[in-house]
């Protein structure tokens, strides 16, 4: 089984950060804002909305789509 980038960071980021949201939320800023200058924007947001969502399975934050 293939385990993309993204899917590992939606997996790792809570154990980064012991489950605090606003650490996962500040790592997964600056980690967009890297990689944002390498990907295209628009492909990057479509990518990171699945790994949103799976956080939210993960942690007890909720998007606010």
């Amino acid at each position: 089984m293939r385990v993309g980038l993204f899917s590992w960071l939606a997996r790792e980021a809570p154990e980064v950060t012991h489950g605090n949201l606003l650490l996962t939320a500040m790592l997964i800023l600056w980690l967009s804002a890297a990689i944002s200058g390498i990907v295209d924007r628009i492909p990057y947001t479509a990518t990171m909305i699945p790994v949103i969502a799976s956080l939210t399975h993960i942690t007890a934050a909720q998007p606010l789509w």
